[in-house]
């Protein structure tokens, strides 16, 4: 009997303590999660603040720009400009053209030192009715006055064209043919004036009044 009653303290004791462990506990369990949720799970990298770039003001380009223009020096050693286009106005300050010829421009001859000159340099008469004539010096000659008179051609479509120009410390005069016809070209002290030799030879042309001797009609006899 006593056996009996050891044995049922027993059981009952065993009962409270299963009783007892298997009491849910007032503290909620965090989830576990499981090893396939766990490969899923990616990684977070701690956060790193990016440096903020200043915005530089942009530089506004204006609308109407400027072109660039850009100079190449080229060697004029050989490359003389014979004179320079002045106003008739101003050229009558100094020297007066031809009476009762208008002349085509007036200019001013250049510091070309002329006597420098070698055969093969070149010379440019500009704007001459709006175009330019460079010639090619042929021949030199000194005379005994002690000026200097240079030939030169240049050619258009073939044709050769032939300049004279004689020079002095005073003076000068130049004859030069072009396609367009021949133009003389005369200075004094350094200034002058381009003419068309057409318009010389009309006014040379003209009869001068004074020069016509008129003679009377003779009167018929009375007898």
């Amino acid at each position: 009997m006593q056996k009996i009653l050891i044995g049922i303290f027993l059981i009952v004791a065993i009962m409270v303590a299963i009783l007892f462990f298997n009491k849910p506990s007032s503290h909620p369990r965090a989830n576990k999660p499981s090893l396939q949720e766990e490969r899923h799970i990616p990684k977070k990298e701690p956060h790193t603040q990016m440096p903020i770039e200043e915005k530089k003001p942009t530089e506004q380009i204006s609308k109407s720009t400027k072109s660039i223009v850009i100079k190449t020096e080229t060697s004029t050693e050989d490359e003389h400009m014979l004179y320079e286009i002045l106003t008739v106005e101003e050229a009558k300050l100094t020297t007066k053209p031809r009476k009762n010829i208008d002349p085509i421009e007036a200019i001013s001859l250049s510091n070309t030192n002329t006597e420098e000159l070698k055969v093969n340099d070149t010379l440019t008469l500009p704007n001459i009715e709006g175009i330019d004539y460079t010639i090619v010096i042929s021949s030199i000659v000194k005379n005994s006055d002690n000026s200097h008179s240079f030939t030169g051609q240049f050619k258009d479509e073939g044709i050769s064209y032939t300049t004279t120009i004689t020079k002095s410390t005073q003076s000068s005069y130049i004859t030069l043919s072009t396609p367009q016809g021949i133009y003389e070209i005369e200075t004094e002290n350094g200034i002058g004036y381009i003419y068309k030799t057409s318009d010389i030879r009309k006014h040379l042309q003209k009869p001068n009044v004074n020069d016509v001797i008129v003679l009377p009609i003779p009167k018929k006899s009375t007898n």
